[in-house]
């Protein structure tokens, strides 16, 4: 049965992976990967290639280990050519295989049912759908975040120096590809270790500080050199936490509209209600330690827990597996009644992921188009002022330019809490030099968000006035800044 649901699970995701993936599925990854494959690649690479790419990493801020970005970039080699389609794929087979991993944590804690139930939620939550197509660092985190867990409790039944070691590097192995997913395993290694053997005891026995310094000291030090040397990551750490969002009902609220467009209120809900239903001992105890993990989660990272929808994926096993104890009943069920019972729910959520959208790439060739002709007019400069879609990513990826974004207002409101590290609002000329100051001149402003365009009518006038259009169409403009 297992067997089935993963290649079930594996054959729908693939559903419909265009090639050339449309906007909300083309990230900050692909071009990470792009760059790494140009340098492991023996074959020749045009110098502006190269170039457009590199300016494009010179000055990102890049929180977690390239981790992904160089799996994908080894691919590319092995396959002989750059894919995105590849690199999606493997995300697909990094969620499959975390499923494995969630099953098998679920059988631990409820029964062989509730395994299959919590893998069921795994694979075909639609938000799971969505974030397993993605390419970008979470599906791989997931992956690891689950193979910890489960290491995790096999240490828990047997606490054998084996198991401790595996724990611990699985740990150190998921908290270096992100980070946030301590929040979700060190609770629960010392929740469990708390139940055995005291609260007091365990933080001084020697397994629980071996765990803990294997587990964070490799990633604490790749920050720790980051933060010495990058000041993009030390701008972008003092935004993580802001206290003042507590005091905010705009915050909480934003928190829940993340939850409900995302995994959803009621999966949320009843998997929090569940877990009181989860046998009482280890089980219990885990589960209640990943709910506490993860609203220290969403406390320290507050600002991004309200803002950014993906922030909710690590929390996908978590629920997953606080359903489980739903499977009890249907061990007492027939056979047909219990397959019959999860074919339904199987069909639900396939049936939500269809409604939504989760299963389906947009047809965006005629903007791929539009971005490769925005590449040629502007001869793919590194000095472009672009006002797009999805943070410059596709016009970076297929267009292959360079150059600075230009927020839109919803996004100057949205960072407003964050004062001086957020996104100043300025008048657009003003925003426009610092952006040229910043790059060292400004040759171009691309637009091809041009319903973006039309809410910013100081910057209309302002380009209009003092700069020549260069080109228009349906779906974009540039203006030669020169």
């Amino acid at each position: 049965m297992t067997g089935v649901l993963l290649a079930l699970a594996l054959g729908v995701s693939l559903v419909s992976i265009t090639p050339e993936p449309p906007c909300p599925t083309l990230t900050g990854a692909s071009l990470s990967a792009r760059a790494i494959y140009f340098r492991l690649s023996p074959s020749d690479v045009p110098e502006w290639r190269r170039m457009v790419v590199d300016d494009y990493m010179a000055h990102a801020t890049r929180p977690a280990p390239l981790v992904v970005e160089s799996i994908a970039a080894v691919a590319f080699v092995a396959t002989g050519r750059e894919s995105v389609w590849t690199a999606r794929v493997l995300s697909v087979i990094y969620w499959v295989t975390g499923g494995i991993f969630v099953i098998a944590a679920a059988r631990r804690l409820t029964t062989p049912t509730g395994g299959l139930l919590a893998g069921l939620v795994f694979l075909f939550l639609p938000w799971a759908l969505t974030q397993s197509r993605s390419f970008q660092p979470d599906a791989f985190a997931v992956l690891c975040l689950c193979g910890s867990l489960l290491a995790i409790l096999r240490f828990d039944s047997d606490a054998t120096t084996r198991r401790l070691i595996v724990a611990a590097l699985a740990t150190g192995l998921a908290v270096f590809v992100r980070f946030m997913t301590g929040f979700f395993l060190v609770p629960v290694f010392v929740a469990l270790g708390m139940r055995r053997h005291g609260v007091v005891r365990v933080l001084a026995r020697r397994e629980t500080l071996a765990y803990i310094a294997t587990a964070i000291a490799p990633t604490a030090l790749y920050y720790l050199y980051g933060l010495a040397t990058d000041p993009l990551l030390t701008r972008r750490a003092q935004a993580v936490l802001v206290p003042s969002l507590y005091l905010q009902p705009g915050f909480w609220a934003s928190w829940g509209a993340m939850i409900g467009t995302t995994v959803t209120w009621p999966v949320f809900l009843g998997a929090l209600a569940t877990v009181w239903w989860t046998p009482r001992g280890a089980p219990r105890v885990a589960l209640l330690a990943m709910w506490l993990g993860y609203v220290a989660y969403g406390l320290v990272f507050n600002f991004h827990i309200a803002t950014h929808p993906y922030y909710q994926t690590l929390g996908v096993p978590m629920l997953a597996l606080s359903l489980a104890p739903l499977g009890r009943p249907l061990d007492r069920a027939s056979p047909m009644v219990r397959g019959l019972a999860l074919a339904a729910l199987m069909a639900a959520l396939l049936f939500a992921a269809v409604r939504g959208s989760a299963l389906s790439d947009p047809d965006h060739r005629g903007q791929i188009e539009e971005y490769r002709r925005i590449g040629g007019v502007t001869r793919h400069t590194l000095r472009a002022v672009m006002l797009t879609e999805c943070w410059t990513m596709p016009l970076r990826y297929y267009g292959e330019v360079s150059g600075r974004y230009w927020p839109t207002q919803a996004e100057i409101d949205v960072y407003r809490p964050l004062g001086e590290h957020g996104i100043p609002d300025v008048d657009p000329a003003r925003r426009l030099a610092s952006l040229a100051r910043d790059m060292g001149a400004a040759d171009y402003f691309v637009i091809t968000d041009l319903a973006e365009f039309d809410r910013q009518p100081a910057l209309q006038r302002l380009l209009n006035e003092r700069y020549r259009l260069l080109m228009k169409s349906a779906r974009s403009a540039v203006y030669d800044l020169r």
